[in-house]
């Protein structure tokens, strides 16, 4: 499927700790917010949703969680059409495993896609936000593997392996990942918008490697989706 003119917004972890990250998510999707909270299905969905919701409300959005935990969930056909008039759908931080095998081949992630094909925006960060790619980053070892496929123009390394002091395991993904693969590390505070315009940096610019090798200007590395 094509994004056609949506928006993909990927970030380190914690983004949403800083309150210009979710005002600037906002200038991009002026409209109804969906939080997804899937991968904190086992840490506390409603926890996850009324956390994030505060941020958007604060600003003057109308915010909604949809409560997918499981696969039959995401093929649920009035759950997924909450997804319709999103304008940006927030996919909370947590188990990124979860999510990849809850939504993968689902009419939830056709949604997804949805959301990107009128103009919408698709966001996250962390662990999760690894997962919307293509390959994603496993957070039991640091391998790639498959992911969901909303981006397959970078990987990204956003969990606690992108934070300070986590050296071996973030070489270890670098030495794995392709060597025509860029690699996005994104640590607290960096991210990157991923449109048909092409990529931008949000908050501090990421590292970004080809072939294991920092590359310089980082964003000429990374294609649009």
């Amino acid at each position: 499927m094509e994004p056609e003119s949506g928006t993909v917004v990927l970030l380190g972890a914690g983004a949403l700790d800083d309150p210009s990250t979710s005002q600037q998510l906002a200038e991009l999707a002026s409209g109804p917010v969906v939080v997804l909270p899937t991968a904190a299905a086992f840490t506390g969905m409603e926890a996850a949703v009324v956390e994030v919701a505060g941020r958007f409300v604060e600003l003057g959005l109308e915010v909604e969680g949809v409560m997918a935990a499981s696969r039959a969930d995401a093929q649920n056909e009035e759950l997924v059409k909450r997804l319709d008039t999103a304008a940006l759908v927030w996919l909370a931080d947590g188990n990124s495993l979860h999510l990849k095998t809850t939504l993968r081949d689902t009419l939830l992630l056709d949604a997804l896609w949805g959301v990107l094909a009128r103009g919408g925006v698709v966001a996250a960060s962390g662990s999760v936000a690894s997962a919307l790619c293509d390959p994603m980053i496993d957070p039991r070892g640091g391998a790639p593997m498959i992911g969901l496929g909303l981006v397959t123009s970078v990987c990204v390394v956003a969990g606690d392996e992108a934070a300070s002091g986590h050296d071996e395991m973030r070489n270890r993904t670098l030495g794995l990942v392709s060597p025509t693969m860029p690699v996005a590390v994104l640590a607290p505070g960096t991210g990157l918008t991923l449109s048909s315009q092409g990529p931008s940096s949000i908050g501090g610019m990421p590292d970004v490697y080809v072939g294991g090798r920092p590359v310089a200007d980082g964003l000429s590395a990374i294609g649009s989706f």
